[in-house]
């Protein structure tokens, strides 16, 4: 069942600056972003960037920022002190393909699971329980802090705790389909799931917390050609 963390910012110690002060570059690097592209994704000066993979101190507004950017909650960049995995702790690994969130030409959506039994994509990976989805709709062609195009093989963490603002692959218990949007909650027994395409006027949809499985948060996306989906027995 879904659990909700809200995160929170605060004013770090030296100690804990000197502690996560390479943690910044790591996940940027992850993304395969230059300073200057993290700087435009945040508003913050690629100096300023510079500076706090150096260790500068991190006011709480810009912590925020920065873990949106990057991807991660607040917790996970800076308060859990987690040790940082090298390039060669890293496995390649192939991440359960499950399926497609598909668009119908009316525009509802559907969960197509028909995919050969042990389909895998490669992913480089650390810690977690990873599965993947094919993303063939655009409502989230605008999200934050990365947009999602139809095509878009997305890898989802099962281990890791939604919070708000998310993006998570969700599974319904009553008819077992599934969606990828994002998630916001305000403390009550209901949940919202969002699109984030700004230019159609998709719906939104409010379920009970009891009436879905929390199924993945949102780490990342590859690009691979329809050849090499063929090649991973994505596409017949």
């Amino acid at each position: 069942m879904i659990r909700f963390d809200q995160p929170t910012a605060y004013t770090l110690s030296r100690e804990e600056v000197l502690q996560i002060k390479n943690r910044v570059r790591y996940l940027r690097e992850r993304k395969g972003w230059t300073q200057q592209e993290l700087s435009d994704r945040t508003g913050i000066s690629r100096p300023n960037i510079s500076n706090y993979e150096r260790g500068a101190p991190i006011g709480p507004g810009l912590q925020k920022k920065l873990a949106q950017a990057l991807g991660v909650g607040i917790g996970e960049l800076f308060d859990e002190m987690r040790p940082m995995a090298m390039e060669s702790d890293r496995q390649l690994v192939g991440v359960p393909f499950l399926g497609r969130i598909v668009a119908s030409p009316d525009g509802k959506e559907y969960f197509d699971g028909d995919v050969p039994e042990g389909a895998t994509v490669p992913f480089f990976k650390n810690h977690g329980s990873f599965f993947a989805l094919e993303v063939e709709n655009d409502s989230l062609i605008n999200a934050q802090p990365e947009e999602i195009y139809p095509g878009d093989i997305c890898i989802f963490d099962s281990n890791r705790q939604p919070r708000n603002g998310d993006i998570v692959a969700v599974q319904f218990i009553q008819n077992n389909q599934r969606t990828v949007k994002l998630l916001f909650h305000n403390g009550t027994n209901e949940i919202e799931l969002r699109s984030a395409n700004k230019f159609r006027n998709y719906p939104s949809l409010r379920v009970r917390k009891d009436e879905v499985n929390s199924f993945g948060v949102y780490v990342g996306k590859i690009k691979i050609s329809d050849d090499m989906k063929r090649q991973y027995g994505l596409r017949r």
